[in-house]
């Protein structure tokens, strides 16, 4: 009997504390504080100049979103780690520091200053100096769940084709990395080919646009860059 009395005793002690336990495990993560948003901010910024797709990868949750302006997002953790190898192969030498980090409701913005030179395969020589802004959500593993980017794309191009002749080489491989025409299985059509160019011309919006001159011609080149730099509408 007093053998029954032990084990129900330790059951009545166990079984709250089991309880706790689960409650615990349940209970939603509060969010990250300041310090703590700038602690992630900055290891954050120092993966995007790191040359390291992967680590970069790591701060987002496996099912995150990323996106700049109104690109195409990359979706997934294998695709945004992608999405860093092609910025970071294209800007060997890109260098992103932490301005400012804050948070808007349930929104952290992730404002930053970004620098380097398009010195990778096929680059302009061009360097480029930008700042700009990201919105993330944060899961509760604290984990990136999905990013807005932000930042003035014909400025960008302004800086990223100063001096590159329209239907050059470096020029239709900056075309190539700004509208990616490709299916991201590295498959496409040949550079600068006319089903390369219809393509160019879908992904601007502007295919069988009456203005747009024919594809074989100089003029399309300059229209096109026209075009990527927001003066053609």
């Amino acid at each position: 009997m007093i053998t029954n009395i032990w084990r129900s005793s330790r059951s009545m002690l166990v079984l709250p504390a089991l309880l706790f336990i689960l409650i615990a495990c349940d209970a939603p993560k509060e969010p990250l504080d300041a310090d703590e948003l700038t602690a992630f901010a900055t290891r954050y910024a120092a993966a995007w100049s790191g040359q390291d797709p992967a680590a970069f990868a790591a701060f987002y949750a496996e099912d995150a979103t990323f996106r700049i302006n109104d690109g195409e997002p990359s979706v997934g953790r294998n695709a945004i780690e992608q999405t860093a190898r092609d910025f970071m192969t294209a800007f060997p030498d890109m260098v992103v520091n932490l301005v400012e980090v804050r948070r808007a409701g349930d929104v952290v913005e992730f404002h930053w200053h970004w620098t380097g030179t398009n010195s990778g395969p096929g680059g302009t020589g061009n360097a480029v100096d930008l700042v700009g802004f990201e919105e993330w959500t944060i899961d509760e593993d604290g984990l990136i769940l999905t990013s807005q980017g932000h930042m003035d794309d014909a400025e960008y191009q302004r800086q990223l084709t100063a001096g590159t002749e329209p239907c050059s080489m470096p020029w239709l491989q900056m075309v190539e990395q700004t509208l990616s025409t490709g299916d991201g299985q590295g498959h496409g059509p040949d550079l600068g080919s006319s089903e390369w160019r219809s393509v160019v011309e879908f992904k601007l919006g502007i295919r069988g646009n009456p203005d747009v001159p024919d594809r074989d011609s100089e003029a399309w080149c300059a229209y096109i860059d026209q075009a990527i730099s927001g003066t053609v509408r």
